[in-house]
């Protein structure tokens, strides 16, 4: 299932000089998308005879028709800026993708969304922790966002569904592909339960590595805040943490058990830098210099989860309002 405009795109996107960046550029530009895609290309891309032939486009028809065609077949939406459906919240992030591969409730996209996010290799106090923090926001009609992963990420999407709430899984690669293939079950359970699959690359897409990191800026954008679970100081988790900062929101940090502070476990070193460091230091070790102190809400008892709850409730409200031209002009 997928708009006109979006279709439009899809095949626009196949443009050898059209990045994701210029993608979204274009598509800002464009007022006439009542034009048939022959007439859209010399228009905009006039200049460029290989653009506009009339044997090239049929190629990137082509192509964007056998992705619509896997969608459909999947039940899965293509979705894109110029949709309703797309995520507010992501939208108004700088890098947001210029397309979103939906399989799911697509409505959860535009639900007050929070990530929970952390290491592979969680200690059994952080397991715990993940579980408790997840029911928590659950029960507070949060959807629970996260990546997949081993460890925190399929706990905290398991322990969403466990206690009746909506989860949003974002892949590093194409909604076909699904990794790690340990966790084929989760996702068979997240559709059953009226959660959502999204990717921003398309079904012949090949996995590589740095479309994990990729990934990460998704599950933030997505979300008024993020959750770190536990991570190391080099942790993927902590490109989503650094990602949350820069899109003016909040860096939930979690604070760990006695038992796991004391043994040092290399594994919430992260969570232990950002609850004790000066936030001089913490811009200085991040690379960040634009962040305000309040974006990093430290964690520290449960007695603290109302307030952290108002605090977010307040962002998303505020975000959903926002226009990209306010945040970014």
């Amino acid at each position: 299932m997928i708009s006109e405009k979006t279709y439009k795109l899809l095949v626009i996107s196949k443009i050898p000089f059209v990045g994701k960046a210029s993608l979204n550029t274009i598509a800002s530009q464009i007022t006439d998308w009542d034009l048939p895609l022959q007439d859209l290309a010399s228009k905009y891309f006039g200049s460029i005879p290989r653009v506009t032939s009339t044997e090239i486009l049929k190629e990137y028809i082509s192509w964007a028709d056998k992705m619509v065609s896997i969608a459909e077949e999947a039940d899965d939406f293509i979705i894109s800026q110029q949709d309703e459906a797309y995520s507010k919240l992501l939208f108004n992030t700088k890098d947001a993708p210029a397309f979103l591969y939906c399989r799911g409730n697509i409505e959860l996209l535009n639900k007050p969304c929070i990530a929970i996010i952390g290491t592979r290799e969680p200690s059994d106090d952080g397991k715990i922790i993940c579980e408790r923090v997840t029911k928590w926001f659950t029960e507070q009609d949060w959807v629970v966002v996260s990546g997949l992963a081993l460890g925190i990420d399929t706990i905290a999407h398991s322990s969403c569904i466990k206690n009746s709430g909506k989860t949003i899984v974002v892949y590093g690669n194409n909604l076909n592909k699904i990794y790690p293939a340990e966790n084929v079950d989760l996702v068979n359970e997240v559709l059953s339960t009226d959660g959502l699959l999204i990717s921003e690359y398309p079904y012949d897409n090949k996995p590589h590595r740095s479309q994990f990191v990729e990934r990460d800026r998704i599950q933030a954008g997505l979300s008024a805040g993020v959750v770190l679970v536990q991570s190391d100081l080099t942790g993927g988790s902590m490109h989503a943490s650094k990602s949350i900062l820069k899109y003016d929101r909040y860096l939930i940090v979690l604070n760990q058990s006695k038992t796991d502070i004391n043994k040092k476990i290399r594994k919430i070193e992260a969570n232990i830098f950002l609850l004790n460091e000066s936030f001089d230091q913490i811009k200085y070790n991040l690379g960040i210099q634009t962040i305000e102190e309040h974006q990093i809400i430290r964690l520290m008892r449960k007695s603290e989860y109302e307030e952290v709850n108002e605090l977010l409730i307040a962002r998303y409200e505020e975000l959903k309002h926002q226009d990209k031209g306010d945040l970014f002009s």
